[in-house]
Order: structure tokens, then C-alpha cells, then sequence
């Protein structure tokens, strides 16, 4: 029996490579013949199937979408929030000294989280579609 990442790998009686995971296997003796269809653990034969299917995609990409929309409004709440900020500072020391408002730190991550989650939610939306 060969030992790695999945654990171990036998053939079934069609000659098929069936690999099964380390942490199923730990109660099993080894040379015991047929030993995963005795003890009812499940097989994996070939690659395991993919979990995603074009809903999951789909809901993947509205989460997305929305935590894009979340990160928006707050980026633009805290550049808001600055400016007024050093508009009400320019008000109080008259025209002496002007400052002007810069991006906060807050909303530079704030847009690059809407960025990255904008792009997660096209490339979610972008495996919706089912295959034909």
C-alpha cells in the first residue's frame, strides 16, 4: 500500500486506481483484504467532484457583490467624513492656514477591498453559467 497525502491507494475489482484518505484508514490493520468496503468508509476513486456548482456561484457572487457595495459606501463615508472634518478645521482658523483634505487611510482599504471583491464577484458570476 503506498503511503502519502490521501493516505493510501488500492485497486477495485474493475483495476481502478481508489484512493482514500490517512484519517479513515487509522483504525484498519493493514493487508486486511477489502478493508474500506468492510468498514463502510467511503472511497475516492479519481479526482473528487467539485463542491461548486453554478448556484453556489451564483450565491458566492451576490456575497461578493454586496461586500463590494459595503466596502463603497464606506470608503466614501470616510472621505466624507474628512473633508468635513477639514472644512470645519479651515472654518474655526479662518484663513491663516488652509489645509486640504487627503484620502484617509481607512478608505484606501476600504477601495481596495471593493476592488478585490468587485473582481471575486465577476469571476464567481463568470463560472455561473452552466456548462452545455
Amino acid at each position: 500500500m503506498q503511503r502519502g497525502f490521501w493516505g493510501g491507494c488500492r485497486q477495485d475489482a474493475g483495476g481502478r486506481r481508489v484512493r482514500f484518505r490517512a484519517a479513515e484508514v487509522s483504525h484498519v490493520r493493514p493487508g486486511y483484504r477489502n478493508a474500506i468496503a468492510l468498514s463502510g468508509l467511503r472511497a475516492h476513486t479519481g479526482d473528487p467532484p467539485s463542491a461548486m456548482t453554478p448556484q453556489n456561484y451564483k450565491t458566492a457572487a451576490i456575497v461578493c457583490f454586496v461586500l463590494c457595495a459595503i466596502f463603497v459606501f464606506v470608503a466614501i463615508e470616510r472621505s466624507q467624513a474628512n473633508a468635513s472634518s477639514v472644512e470645519a478645521i479651515n472654518q474655526l482658523t479662518g484663513s491663516a492656514l488652509q489645509l486640504r483634505p487627503a484620502t484617509p487611510t481607512g478608505a484606501v482599504y476600504a477601495w481596495f477591498f471593493a476592488i478585490l471583491t468587485g473582481v471575486g464577484g465577476a469571476f464567481c458570476l463568470s463560472r455561473a453559467k452552466p456548462k452545455s
